[in-house]
Formats: C-alpha cells, structure tokens, sequence
C-alpha cells in the first residue's frame, strides 16, 4: 500500500531526517489522500500558503521597508534584480512577470505592517454597533459562546470591575482559566499584518478565542509536537493546541456529528473533540462538536482548578 510505503519512508528510520538521500527520497513521494484524512484541504492549503511566503520574504524582506516608506517601484527594481539572477533561464517576459506577483506580494506585506502600528482603538458607538451586529444574543464569531451582562458592561466601559471566574472549565477548551478569556475584545478576522483591515473584517470574539489567534493563519504557525497532559484522572494522553482549536472552530463553524446536527457558531457554543480517542489530538484527529454530540460530555467539563494543573505542563500556542 502506498500508505505504508509513505509512512516507513518518512518515521521507521528516525536519522534519515538528517540525511539528504532519503529526504530527496521522501520530498518526491506523494503523501496519500487518506493519511491526511478529511482535514487534506485545510493541510494542503495552509502548507502551500506557508511554502508561497518563505519564498517571497526569502527574495525580499519585508521588514527591511518598513522604515523606509519604499514605493512599489523600489521594491520592485530590489526583486527584479533577484529574480533575473535566480531565474536566469526563464524569458524575459516570464521574469518580469514573477517579479511583479513577488514584489506586489511583498509590498502589500510592508503596507500591512506599516498599518498594524497604527491600530487606533474604535470609538463607543463603534463598539455598541460592532455588539449590535454580533447577534441576539451577541456570540463570539469564533467559537459562538455567548457573552454575558457582565461581559458586555466591561466591553463597553460600564463596569471595570474583573469578570469572575467558572467554576466548570472544558479540558480541551480551557476557556476561564483567566478573566481576559472571558472579556469580549474586537478581532480582526483576517489578522491586520496579514492585509486584514477593519470595517466588515472586524468581528466580536471571546478572549480566549482572540488570544489565541493572535495574528496567526495557518495550522503550521504553531508548534507540531504532540503536548503532554501529564497525569491526570481524565483518561487524556494530550491536548489539542489552543490555535488548533481555533482555527477549525472558525472555518467549520458547525458540529460534524456522523448523524448530522445544526448546531452552529451563529447559535451555539461548539468546542472540539477527537474522532479517534485513542490518538493524539493534532488536526488530522479533531472534530468540532456541540456539547450535546460531545463523545466525552461525561467527563468534559471539570474544576477550574484540575484544568488548570492539565494545562500547566504545556505549551499555550
């Protein structure tokens, strides 16, 4: 089977990482459908997105403009130059093409960049239109949890006080662990460094879903190891890492029970479990489930406390 083959080649030999032979090997094998299993879109696409910016920012650095309020044709001449030296064989037509997708690429960064230090903060009635727009009622577009009377009076500046904490927290969705998980903050869907701006990019999320999603796009910005729960009385081996859980929450966004449900993040509050329980739970191996579908609703929700120590040990990507 081509999957067997895949796997041996790629993890039975674990020094072969180190050997240019058999990464040239593996780098010309195709990785089988059904290893990827129905994450493959979200894989490929993530991966492909990753391997396209390396290769712009390795011809030109964005960063490198940012102080320097360098107009496109500056840019372009410095990726010009680059490409007609790397692509030597290409015709001359073909290169000014490249140059002008890289140097384009480049300069949407550098004006993103520029753009992400001017952040201003949004005005009262920006912030009661941005509650009025995100239901009835107001749900965190991420993860669809409501937000509560005392969310809501911190958000808008009625009441400074800290919100308290739960008592119940989800073991793989750690949200109440601090007070700033349970706020609502503004979020730029797409993050503003990566070409996000504000108007309908802008969205309400809980605290912890924005935390966690920070400025990051792809399933790789975080680290891949596997993260150890330490012992524990929940029968879990390890934890999903939170940016992985925010990202399937909002591009699935509804429950995938086998038997179908409509539970939604426009009406409901999802998390994710594993759809193989005795795997680990890396992206390949999650699901997004309402509670009421959760495989592991029995033993789910747990003290502030015990979550607490299950998460201290690991890293929070």
């Amino acid at each position: 089977m081509d999957e067997s083959k895949f796997i041996a080649a790629a993890l039975h030999d674990a020094s072969a990482v180190w050997q240019g032979p058999p990464l040239a090997d593996l780098s010309a094998r195709h990785v089988p459908d059904r290893l990827l299993g129905r994450r493959r879109s979200l894989l490929r696409a993530d991966i492909s997105v990753q391997w396209a910016r390396w290769f712009v920012e390795s011809v030109s650095d964005p960063v490198k403009y940012t102080h320097l309020e360098a107009a496109y044709p500056r840019i372009y001449g410095d990726v010009f130059a680059i490409v007609r030296k790397w692509f030597s064989d290409a015709t001359f037509d073909e290169q000014r093409l490249l140059a002008s997708s890289i140097a384009s690429a480049v300069h949407g960064f550098v004006r993103r960049l520029q753009a992400s230090r001017q952040r201003l903060p949004l005005s009262a009635s920006e912030r009661r239109l941005h509650l009025d727009l995100a239901g009835n009622p107001p749900r965190c577009w991420i993860c669809g949890v409501p937000f509560d009377d005392q969310a809501i009076d911190k958000y808008l500046a009625r009441d400074g006080r800290e919100l308290p904490l739960p008592h119940l927290v989800d073991v793989l969705k750690p949200r109440g662990l601090s007070s700033q998980d349970l706020r609502i903050e503004v979020d730029h869907q797409m993050p503003l460094a990566q070409g996000g701006e504000g108007g309908e990019n802008l969205s309400l999320s809980c605290g912890w879903c924005n935390r966690h999603k920070s400025e990051r796009t792809s399933i790789y910005d975080v680290e891949g190891l596997v993260r150890s729960s330490g012992p524990n009385n929940f029968d879990i081996r390890s934890l999903p890492s939170p940016f992985w859980t925010v990202r399937l929450l909002a591009l699935v966004g509804t429950c995938e029970h086998q038997d179908g449900c409509t539970a939604s993040t426009n009406q409901s509050y999802l998390t994710v479990t594993p759809m193989n329980v005795l795997g680990s739970m890396n992206p390949t191996n999650l699901r997004v489930t309402c509670y009421e579908h959760d495989p592991l609703k029995e033993i789910r929700l747990q003290s502030r406390r015990s979550v607490e120590k299950l998460w201290s040990g690991s890293p929070r990507g």
